[in-house]
């Protein structure tokens, strides 16, 4: 608690030749242990009108450009601040090489003197260029397009490309070393790729936007020239911010089939190269085209560039399935749509060849599929089925695009039910009675002979309507199909 004069504290230190190791042996001080440098900066603070020791030129600058290193600047690590040259003078000095920043550890800091310099060189440099920038990764196919400057968002806060670029040593583009190796992001607190860590740091980083990785990236088109990098995807993102995040594929039936995350979900890969194509693909054929869904009974029918009611093409939307040979159980199986529900491909096709993308209009399960008409020609495809119990009116196709073809015999159509809906299951007969109505231009239904008609005339039976009984409007066509079919006598 007593103050000294300079010249007695000075005085007290032993003659010696400041040096890179000199200042950091340790000596004795007023019976205390401490390290050379920090003995001669607390006299420093005291005794140079600059504050400058004796062994400050030996201790850490951390910057590339060492003239623009402000040992004043404050520094905040673990929510404390340090000034620049309080935390330098806790660690020598050192000659940047990939080998020392990489390879050797600050025991002080318990960090790399890669991660070390990186956070310093952000307070403490004015260009916040560290001396270990040289031996970092460049994320750029093209080294002379990077800005190390430029600002990246990652998981909401903001870090120069020069940050980020020092999680990672350089490394030579190639399918291994961008597909197999990864880097740690303490931001998101897991392991990504190095294809997706360039990929996601080249829109910013990277003035053409072309990362390292790039020639190992996805290309969702068929013809890989076709590939527009640049072409605009509905959320607005382009077509290389997303696609360079993803390894490239040898096109195959399988490997098109095979699943991949993608947008928080998972696909399979020609759902995804299906979805890309229509944007980053100038003429819109993707990569696993020759392996996806054919709606139509005749292969050439098909009109990849036809339009759809929501106004994709057929192509776009024929590839997010894959490819099937028709038969009544495929048919009938349920499919991933890749929005979130599930459909017969018999459905899906009927539904396709409906809008157009087959020229004849026959899909490929057609022949599995019900046609509720006694007169298999007067079944009425682009009818429409307006029913109260339906959120909007529907196409005929569509509507018995989900069921499976009958042989209208009284078995299938009072002994099979169908379902109509996610939980109504009626039976075949009452189900093809009502549709007969609006699907077949005579209005006679496949199990016509099988079901009860309570009409003189039998065409005027409107199974549409209701009737009362027992204080309820019951519908026509549920409980006239119920009852059996009977030839009309005084008897009877």
């Amino acid at each position: 608690g007593s103050s000294m004069a300079c010249s007695a504290l000075v005085g007290m230190v032993p003659f010696f030749v400041p040096s890179e190791e000199t200042c950091f042996e340790d000596m004795s001080l007023m019976g205390e242990e401490l390290r050379r440098y920090d003995a001669l900066q607390e006299l420093a603070q005291a005794c140079c009108t600059d504050f400058v020791s004796a062994c400050t030129p030996f201790t850490l600058n951390p910057c590339k450009n060492e003239e623009l290193y402000d040992p004043a600047a404050l520094v905040v690590m673990a929510d404390s601040s340090f000034s620049c040259a309080d935390l330098a003078m806790r660690q020598q000095n050192f000659d940047a090489s990939e080998d020392t920043c990489w390879g050797d550890w600050s025991s002080e800091f318990d960090m790399s003197y890669m991660e070390l310099t990186g956070k310093m060189a952000a307070f403490c440099c004015s260009d916040g260029v560290s001396k270990c920038s040289p031996f970092t990764m460049n994320p750029c196919a093209h080294h002379e397009e990077y800005n190390a400057a430029a600002s990246v968002d990652m998981d909401g806060t903001e870090m120069s490309c020069g940050a980020l670029a020092m999680k990672q040593q350089p490394f030579d583009p190639s399918y291994d070393s961008c597909v197999y190796d990864s880097v740690y992001l303490e931001e998101i607190d897991g392991w990504v790729s190095n294809l997706k860590f360039t990929a996601s740091l080249a829109p910013s980083c990277c003035a053409d936007e072309v990362s390292a990785c790039a020639e190992f990236s996805m290309n969702p088109c068929k013809n890989a020239g076709a590939y527009d990098a640049s072409g605009l995807l509905p959320d607005n993102m382009t077509c290389a911010e997303v696609v360079s995040g993803f390894e490239s594929f040898d096109v195959s039936e399988e490997s098109c089939s095979d699943w991949m995350s993608f947008m928080g979900d998972y696909y399979q890969r020609l759902a995804v190269v299906g979805r890309l194509a229509p944007a980053c693909c100038t003429d819109k054929v993707s990569a696993c085209s020759d392996f996806t869904f054919n709606p139509c009974h005749d292969p050439d029918a098909f009109i990849p560039g036809g339009l759809t009611s929501d106004n994709k093409t057929c192509a776009e939307v024929a590839s997010m399935f894959e490819g099937f040979e028709p038969s009544e159980t495929i048919c009938h199986e349920e499919i991933y749509d890749g929005y979130g529900a599930w459909h017969s491909r018999m459905k899906i096709a009927g539904l396709l060849a409906l809008e157009g993308c087959c020229s004849d209009g026959i899909s490929a399960c057609q022949m599995y599929t019900l046609n509720p008409c006694a007169d298999p020609d007067a079944f009425t495809p682009n009818g429409t089925v307006i029913f109260e119990d339906l959120d909007n009116s529907m196409s005929c196709s569509a509507w018995v695009g989900a069921q499976k073809a009958i042989d209208g015999s009284e078995t299938s159509c009072r002994d099979e039910w169908v379902q109509v809906g996610d939980d109504w299951w009626i039976k075949t007969a009452q189900f093809v009675l009502m549709t007969a109505h609006f699907c077949c231009s005579d209005r006679v239904s496949i199990c016509d002979m099988h079901i009860f008609n309570p009409c003189n005339n039998p065409s005027a039976f409107d199974p549409t309507r209701e009737y009362p009984l027992d204080g309820d409007m019951h519908p026509c066509f549920m409980d006239a199909a119920d009852i059996p079919h009977f030839n009309a006598s005084a008897d009877s």
